[in-house]
């Protein structure tokens, strides 16, 4: 069986080839046997594709997604996932009706993002059975597929330190004589400030052989060097390595043939949309910065070729690139060569709390325009994510004394914690920051009253709603936790306290509590979204200038008749400006506010109208 039409092949081949040379052809034979093998196990029929292929169907306006550990939420009764089962059933109600569990496979460090075993679910958060019973809450299940690298102890890892040759360069390693100059390593993008390379030992005790990056005191050292660890860490209070992540070369074809395998059996089990964690750092070529390297591109295209052909036709590929914006776009490709469905917005979240902050619409206004080149096709981070603050996805938009104000505020006054990265050369810089997104909005123990403070933070989310875009919220978010007080293993802990199912419950039952009042209104405002036409991606937005403190735009859908005017006061003071409807194209006599449902006659002569909004009112007119 022939899985690609002959044109589809020649494409896959030919970039198969770029990477792989004389290994392409038997690599791509393997592709093709694999993806076969999968739609025959899984009962699956290919689809008769368009050349182009379409996004149409994949993804639109009504989709926002739960952004979660499978644990976040714990319960006395079942297992976590069979938790957020239950907390979603009761809470959300398909209003949001998409959930992206954060790593649930074995895990040893960095909440899950050092995966032992990519094909188990983690005994501590349930079984595969319990994923897949997700699909009869959500419609859509987004999992994590972490690619660059992998746990020591995975099994994929140990192998290949060791020296078994079916897993031989299925991780990078350095002898004392072959290892980058010191040189090549300071050219090198460090998402975290420690070394890139660290030292393993394979040890022997009683015959058995394992690898440690800590010194083994037992036992004979048959063998040591040094791996590619991108996402290394400080080492411990005792002085002990911690770090666990090691990369995986790419430039081995069989790499890549497992991660197509992991990503299918992700997908058997009711996952349709990958996000590929890290992707920027995939390629390594000693020399350059050994980030978005042509050949991490390539493979992303040859990915969105492979998934044009799987059924069901929803499968969607995301790419997690925590950049500036004009480097994370190239992820989404062109009108003629098409990477990813998606890319994370990470811009919008800085800019929007930046604006509440100082009360300011000018940066988040002049930012947004640059989103038309995107045309809907990005998955948007609302109201934080799992990690902290990005500083770079920034780039140009806040000049850099707008950026040291937003840093300044945050850390003295708001709590939040600072994580730090090495650029190319070895400059230090604040990566990101951490808080939960209830304190980047809102001072800790803050003196205002509670109505100002919940107002602030649903004129963030409402930003991020005006986007046209897949809005993603992250659990702590929705909830509106405050900043974790227990002990933190690191800064970004601060952000990930578990929670309990019994008290979450019982918080939501009292209307009053601050949990109930802010997830009512964000799901308040979704449900707005998700009926209103004028949301729909494929549809047009311009903004307005109406007022230097109102972020306000003109929401079209792709039948120019129905439009919303979205406005943001993004101050702590009434504002009051005027809306030239005839210059807006409005024909019509009376406009609706569809949050608080006030109506405004336009004037005869369908001139100017004046509206008045109160601190952070959010005003959605129709």
């Amino acid at each position: 069986m022939v899985f690609f039409p002959l044109e589809v092949r020649t494409r896959i081949e030919r970039k198969l080839e770029i990477l792989y040379g004389d290994q392409s052809n038997v690599l791509y034979k393997d592709i093709e046997s694999l993806l076969v093998s999968y739609t025959h196990s899984h009962a699956i029929h290919q689809l008769e594709k368009s050349e182009e292929g379409s996004l149409k169907g994949k993804y639109s306006k009504g989709d926002i997604i739960l952004n979660t550990y499978a644990d976040s939420i714990q319960g006395d009764e079942g297992t976590p996932l069979e938790v957020l089962n239950r907390f979603s059933t009761n809470f959300l109600k398909k209003t949001i009706n998409g959930c992206h569990i954060l790593p649930f496979y074995s895990w040893d460090t960095d909440r899950g993002f050092s995966v032992l075993n990519y094909y188990n679910v983690d005994p501590r958060n349930g079984t595969w059975e319990g994923f897949s019973a997700l699909k009869e809450v959500f419609d859509v299940l987004m999992v994590d597929c972490v690619l660059n690298h992998a746990s020591l102890g995975n099994p994929i890892v140990q192998e290949a330190l060791i020296g078994n040759p079916v897993y031989q360069d299925f991780v990078i390693i350095f002898d004392e004589k072959s290892k980058p100059s010191k040189e090549d390593q300071l050219k090198i993008t460090r998402a975290r400030p420690y070394p890139v390379l660290t030292q393993y030992f394979v040890a022997d005790v009683g015959n058995n052989r394992f690898v440690t990056l800590n010194k083994p005191h037992n036992g004979k050292i048959i063998g040591k060097g040094w791996v590619w660890t991108t996402f290394s860490r400080p080492n411990n209070p005792d002085g002990s390595v911690a770090t666990r992540q090691v990369d995986l070369n790419f430039q081995n074809p069989r790499v890549f043939l497992e991660i197509l395998r992991i990503i299918l059996y992700y997908i058997s089990k009711g996952a349709s949309w990958i996000r590929l964690d890290a992707i920027g750092y995939l390629w390594k070529k000693i020399g350059t910065s050994c980030l978005h390297l042509p050949e991490t591109h390539l493979f992303i295209e040859i990915l969105a070729e492979i998934f044009k052909y799987l059924e069901p036709g929803n499968t969607v590929l995301i790419s997690e690139v925590n950049e500036p914006q004009d480097r994370a776009l190239q992820y989404l490709g062109s009108s003629t060569v098409h990477k990813s469905d998606m890319i994370y917005l990470f811009t919008h979240f800085p800019l929007a709390v930046h604006a509440v902050l100082t009360g300011s619409s000018k940066y988040y206004q002049e930012w947004l325009p640059s989103l038309k080149e995107a045309k809907g096709r990005l998955f948007v981070s609302v109201l934080g994510t799992h990690d902290g603050m990005g500083m770079k996805p920034i780039g140009n938009w806040l000049p850099d004394s707008e950026k040291h104000k937003l840093q300044k505020i945050l850390l003295q006054e708001h709590g939040a914690l600072a994580n730090y990265a090495k650029l190319p050369g070895g400059q230090e810089i604040v990566y990101e920051l951490c808080s939960t997104p209830w304190n980047f909005i809102n001072k800790e123990n803050s003196s205002e009253s509670f109505e100002l403070q919940l107002n602030r933070y649903l004129a963030v989310f409402a930003l991020g709603l005006m986007i046209k875009g897949v809005p993603s919220i992250y659990i702590n978010g929705l909830l509106g936790i405050s900043n974790n007080k227990n002990p933190l293993d690191e800064n970004r802990s601060i952000n990930r306290e578990i929670l309990w199912e019994k008290e979450i419950t019982s918080t939501l039952q009292n209307d009053g509590s601050q949990m109930f009042r802010v997830l009512d209104k964000i799901l308040e405002l979704i449900s707005i979204r998700k009926r209103e036409s004028a949301f729909d991606l494929d549809g047009s937005f311009e903004v307005l200038a109406l007022n230097e403190s109102v972020v306000s735009v003109l929401l079209s859908s792709s039948t120019p008749t129905n439009k919303i005017i979205a406005l943001v006061n993004v101050s702590d003071s009434d504002k009051s400006f005027v809306v030239d409807c005839s210059q807006l194209g409005l024909h019509t006599s009376v406009l609706t506010d569809l949050i608080t449902n006030q109506t405004y006659n336009i004037p005869a002569h369908g001139e100017e109208l004046g509206i008045t909004l109160s601190p952070y009112q959010i005003s959605w007119l129709r």
